[in-house]
């Protein structure tokens, strides 16, 4: 047939048409050969938001696992976002948030800004600013300054700092400074890397994980930061019930108390973001056969394991280095029923080899609008002061602490653990490291409603909490326990069920908590959080409704609909806004304000 068909076209036709076939196969065989010869990294994992840039000239994509890098091409990292990038010879580059990386080379990257952690099996290089790291099998992170300086850390292994006016050998558990006039510091002594940078849970030695922001890791770490600052809920003595309720004919209600909650910030700066397009991860097509597809598929997942470089990074004596910080802010507050409230918050915090403590001062006034009166108080407190040890098992905290995980965020009983916004119990607590992405959580409470804070009550009301936590891309799901002991009325344990899902992925999560509280009450919770909103405007918007019913020992309270927004204005200024309507038709507008909370390093010299 094939003879027959060349009969009916000229000699020269024919021979014109195997040469277009030809040189397109040629073109196509480049094609998909060029960008494998030329790789020298690939995106092994990805959290939230990420984007790529294949050469200087080319526009910004989004980018996707398993997408090749070569030299030349760029990449960057959102707001609450990091990935992992991969080189061939095994070595592990992490970019915490807001970081952007240009490759040099199969050994080598620059820094454009933010953060990462590079964990070199084999020798690598890394410039930032006005230096280069020399990296010789090391675990380190570099972090460059809003004002072009460079900060260089080694936690492993050996690493040389190299700048134009000096040249320093920097020791396992070290870091120094290189100035934009190519200057260095000298050499300090660097926080343990489980406390990198301030961070009790630190954002980069977690392994991205694509879950939905909310109930997160880095949900929990926002809000336990100083940046988010503490305008608790001081005014116990208007709350209808309290923590500990019983059945009453008490009419007065949690509206007409001080409705400030935690404030909060989008951290760091704002997001250089492009709009991200529907790129896809590209794969070489296979025409001859299954087997051919098995061998391609099976490379991928050699290219993307990160498993020897993660090794390394757990290697990483936990017992080295030690660091000192403080932050302090001014906190105000006013609610639409003419309850204020002003003072501060100072917090001192730091790290010595596996301890580290946390102490937090509120002192805080306020000026309460009631139906018989104005009422001034002191609502002065220790909202936080304990002590971690930590390890590679896991670690246990002894003290004063906030219990902060669930995906609730802005009503007053929309959490088995949080009820009224008392987040913070004097407990002991054990977190175990069973692994990434699921969490473990055991405390024996000895004091649930500690002085100064909501619901005081004497004497000291003992409990135990427990939750197991599992954070995957299609959803964070979490059971909370909870039990009290020495208090009127029940011993009933209480028992939820919480979950976060992503609607519309890294744009919109739908999430809830359901389930019973210690004093036989159904409480259920739903909410609507706009990851895609923050990652545009610097706005955290959360919407909620909370319902906790009555039972046979207690009454219910009012059902709530509350809508919370936070805000990072600047460096140091942060707002909230939060309206609350409930059920006894009380509608109360609140808006607070702090201005401070920078951390300042105290760590000493070598």
């Amino acid at each position: 047939m094939f003879n027959h068909f060349t009969t009916l076209l000229p000699p020269r036709s024919i021979a014109a048409r195997l040469g277009q076939v030809a040189l397109l196969a040629a073109l196509v065989m480049g094609w998909q050969m060029a960008p494998v010869r030329a790789q020298v990294a690939r995106v092994a994992a990805l959290e939230r938001v990420t984007e790529r840039k294949v050469g200087a000239d080319a526009p910004w994509r989004q980018a996707h696992n398993g997408d090749a890098l070569n030299v030349n091409d760029r990449f960057r990292t959102g707001k609450r976002s990091k990935a992992d990038l991969k080189f061939t010879d095994g070595s592990l580059l992490r970019l915490g948030q807001l970081s952007s990386v240009e490759i040099r080379s199969a050994k080598g990257v620059t820094l454009m800004g933010g953060q990462l952690l590079y964990a070199a099996l084999k020798p690598g290089r890394v410039l930032a600013g006005a230096a280069t790291a020399e990296i010789k099998g090391s675990v380190a992170i570099v972090t460059m300054n809003p004002d072009g300086s460079a900060e260089f850390s080694l936690f492993s292994g050996a690493m040389d700092v190299v700048a134009p006016k000096g040249t320093v050998p920097l020791p396992p558990g070290h870091w120094v400074t290189a100035f934009p006039d190519g200057s260095l510091s000298e050499i300090r002594v660097a926080p343990p890397l489980e406390f990198a940078f301030g961070s009790f849970l630190p954002d980069l030695t977690e392994q991205p994980s694509d879950s939905p922001f909310v109930g997160s890791d880095a949900n929990v770490r926002l809000r336990a930061a100083p940046q988010r600052l503490g305008l608790e809920q001081y005014s116990p003595t208007t709350e209808r019930n309290g923590a500990i309720p019983t059945k009453s004919s008490s009419t007065s209600g949690p509206m007409d108390q001080l409705k400030a909650r935690p404030i909060t910030s989008s951290n760091l700066r704002r997001a250089d973001t492009a709009t991200a397009n529907n790129g896809q991860l590209a794969t070489q097509s296979a025409d001859d056969g299954a087997a051919t597809a098995q061998a391609l598929n099976t490379q991928l997942v050699n290219d993307l394991n990160t498993a020897p470089a993660n090794q390394h990074i757990g290697a990483v004596d936990q017992g080295m280095g030690h660091f000192i910080g403080q932050d302090a802010a001014v906190i105000g507050a006013l609610t639409s029923g003419g309850t204020q409230a002003y003072g501060g918050r100072l917090h001192a915090f730091g790290t010595n080899g596996h301890l580290y403590f946390d102490l937090a001062a509120t002192p805080l006034r306020q000026h309460l609008a009631t139906p018989f009166g104005a009422m001034n108080g002191d609502s002065s407190a220790v909202p936080t002061a304990f002590v971690d040890y930590r390890d590679r098992w896991g670690d246990v905290q002894i003290g004063r602490q906030r219990f902060l995980e669930g995906p609730t965020q802005a009503t007053l009983f929309g959490s088995l653990v949080r009820p009224g916004g008392r987040e913070s119990m004097d407990a002991i607590r054990f977190r175990p490291a069973i692994g990434s992405g699921r969490k473990l959580e055991l405390a024996y409470i000895y004091d649930a409603f500690v002085r100064n804070l909501p619901y005081v009550q004497p004497g000291a009301q003992h409990g135990f909490y427990g939750r197991a936590a599992l954070q995957k891309p299609f959803g964070n799901f979490g059971v909370n326990l909870l039990k009290y002991q020495n208090i009127p009325g029940s011993d009933t344990l209480g028992a939820t069920f919480d979950l976060a899902v992503p609607v519309v992925r890294n744009q919109l999560e739908f999430y809830s908590e359901l389930g019973r509280d210690p004093f036989r009450r159904n409480l259920t919770s739903a909410g609507l959080a706009f990851p895609g909103l923050h990652e545009r405007t610097d706005i955290d918007l959360f919407l909620e409704y909370a319902r906790l019913g009555s039972s046979s020992i207690a009454d219910a309270e009012p059902n709530e609909l509350s809508a919370r927004a936070y805000r990072h204005i600047g460096r140091s200024t942060y707002l909230v806004a939060d309206l609350s309507h409930f059920s006894t038709h009380h509608t109360f507008f609140t808006v607070a304000v702090s201005f401070g909370a920078q951390s300042y390093r105290g760590n000493a010299d070598r």
